[in-house]
């Protein structure tokens, strides 16, 4: 066995757990949150070793089961040292719920400190509210970043804030966890989802209810930040005020100071601001005489700069693992440049948070309920059943029927082809939203392993996925390339943006969901015009709606934008008039309903 076999042997359960993929191979550790993937670079294992990867994959996995707080609007308004400190705070947590979970992954804890960044320094230069931070986390026990051990000759005022918080940074770490196997979640935890964590949601947080394990999550990651705001952040505080005076010193008592901090202020340049607060932590400068006020505000935005770069990484790694994400609105492209390798990630990114909690919510409803039991009156099977096998003894008219097969519970089965408008009105801001509606369409299809095809009209079907397929790169990048079909500007595309034949291109499609064998089948059609074709009018639809509605397949029709009303002209069930940063969530509520029907 391989040592990349052996790390995905180790980790195999971590991650079939927390529905997590793991993935040898590039250059750098990484997350995918198209594949759900977390990518661990070929040179770490033979670097590193086995165990330490796998602590780093332990680690994780717990910020993915239990780290919520980049959900809050709270945090996401607060200055970057917030972040910082919600970001020490949370290793801990989830090391220790991981280590109470899985009881082997202590020791690939331990063995991960440094196989992805560095141990965190010990040196004098360090920013008093750093080390306080650093201090803290080593100080509230989490497994990896206790092996450092604690330094002798901190700061005074550091000392004093990590006496002043020790229970409260213990509370934060120990006490906020829901059930090991997430089972048990109070009755009222929805009600108190609703009425606790739902107004305290950053703008643009999924829409989406969770299923009562995550609202769990979501309360007690609620219930762990209260703590840090209230018993936490007042130390903090002042010990952050201690490095604004610092800083502000430094800029008073010398120009060439000044003039950096005023530099990296102005270019955002963090290499520029570490380097003044740095210089700031000469013992020197402590005697300094009192800054003037100008120089302070100068100070903490040169410190909101240092700390911003330390939050950042981490902060974003943790919201992408746990795939709460919080929504923005998706790009509106004016431009038709070559699609960058990322571009299929700038689309995923305003909907992952949805896709993440509307595939969670539904895999909870798909999932059977019932175990597998014995069914008998088969003609063949593993078991008799007696009284059957003696009513055929004395009767052979009814057939020997007597036999028991084991039966897996299962669920109404659903297929679902999105028809997308490509017309040359569906331009600009359209298109992104569309754009952005495909993606969460997809992606929450793929993760629920539920059949679906995309495909685009003008004159002609545009295929983009078929059913069965594979949604990988390729279709990932026939999705971006769908924004340049409505300019006409589309490499090798169809390129007809000015017609939309409406009605032919239903039927084409409709032909090929008909042919499915599942119960359900689903037609859902994104325009945002009247019919007006090469070769069709609106009576063409009209019958064509008309045939597929007897065909036995449901129909939905969504306008998108304002003033799309018509739609309701056309379809049996319409979505009308949708404002463009609804499209994506009006798309997920078709998907949920059906599928919870299909349950």
């Amino acid at each position: 066995m391989s040592t990349a076999e052996m790390l995905q042997a180790l980790a195999a359960g971590l991650c079939q757990d927390a529905r997590v993929r793991l993935e040898i191979g590039g250059d750098e550790w990484a997350w995918s949150p198209a594949r759900r993937a977390l990518i661990v670079p070929a040179h770490a294992v033979a670097q590193f070793g086995i165990e330490a990867c796998a602590g780093v994959v332990a680690h994780e996995i717990g910020h993915a089961y239990l780290s919520r707080y980049q959900l809050l609007a709270e945090v996401r308004a607060a200055p970057a040292f917030v972040r910082l400190a919600m970001n020490a705070l949370e290793d801990p947590r989830v090391e220790g719920f991981m280590t109470r979970r899985y009881p082997g992954a202590a020791p690939w804890l331990v063995a991960s400190l440094g196989a992805v960044d560095p141990a965190p320094p010990r040196l004098p230069s360090l920013q008093l509210l750093t080390r306080f931070v650093v201090e803290g986390g080593v100080d509230a026990g989490s497994p990896g970043f206790a092996a450092i051990g604690t330094p002798e000759g901190l700061h005074p005022d550091v000392v004093a804030a990590l006496e002043a918080t020790r229970a409260a940074r213990a509370s934060y770490v120990r006490d906020h966890w829901p059930a090991l196997d997430f089972g048990g979640a109070p009755a009222n935890i929805l009600a108190r989802y609703a009425t606790e964590v739902v107004p305290a949601l950053a703008e643009g947080a999924s829409p989406w209810p969770p299923p009562a394990a995550e609202a769990w999550v979501r309360v007690i990651a609620h219930e762990a930040f209260r703590v840090a705001r209230d018993r936490i952040f007042p130390a903090a505080m002042a010990v952050l005020e201690a490095d604004v005076d610092r800083v502000a010193r430094l800029v008073d008592r010398t120009s060439p100071a000044a003039v950096a901090a005023r530099t990296a202020v102005a270019t955002r340049d963090a290499a520029l601001a570490m380097t003044v607060a740095t210089a700031a932590q000469d013992p020197r400068v402590s005697g300094a005489s009192a800054p003037t006020a100008a120089s302070v505000t100068l100070a903490r935005a040169v410190l909101d700069l240092v700390f911003n770069g330390h939050a950042r990484g981490a902060s974003e790694r943790e919201a992408e693992v746990s795939g709460e994400g919080v929504t923005r609105e998706p790009p509106s492209p004016t431009s038709d440049a070559q699609p960058q390798p990322s571009a299929y990630a700038s689309l995923l990114a305003p909907v992952a948070g949805d896709v993440a909690t509307l595939a969670a919510a539904l895999e909870d409803v798909l999932r059977p309920r019932r175990r597998a039991r014995r069914v008998g009156g088969f003609t063949s099977g593993t078991r008799v059943e007696l009284r059957r096998a003696m009513e055929f003894e004395a009767d052979p008219q009814r057939g020997p029927r007597f036999w028991q097969r084991v039966t897996v519970p299962d669920r109404r089965s659903a297929a679902f082809l999105l028809l997308v408008d490509l017309s040359g009105s569906m331009r600009n801001e359209k298109i992104g939203h569309a754009l952005a509606a495909t993606v969460l369409f997809a992606e929450t299809l793929t993760r629920l392993q539920v059949p679906f095809s995309i495909a685009g009209f003008q004159d002609e079907i545009i295929p983009v996925h078929a059913f069965d397929a594979p949604f990988d790169d390729h279709a990932q990048g026939v999705v971006v390339d769908l924004r340049k079909e409505v300019s006409g500007t589309r490499s090798g595309g169809h390129n007809q943006p000015a017609h939309n034949d409406d009605g032919p291109c239903l039927r084409e499609a409709a032909a090929g969901l008909a042919a499915r064998s599942e119960e359900d089948r689903v037609l859902v059609v994104l325009s945002d015009g009247r019919p007006s074709g090469r070769r069709s009018n609106a009576a063409d639809l009209v019958s064509a709606v008309a045939d597929v509605s007897r065909g036995g397949l449901s129909l939905i029709g969504i306008g998108v934008g304002p003033g799309t009303d018509h739609v309701a002209e056309y379809y049996p069930r319409a979505i009308a008039s949708v404002p463009l940063t609804d499209l994506p969530a009006r798309v997920g509520a078709v998907l949920r309903e059906v599928l919870t029907r299909a349950a």
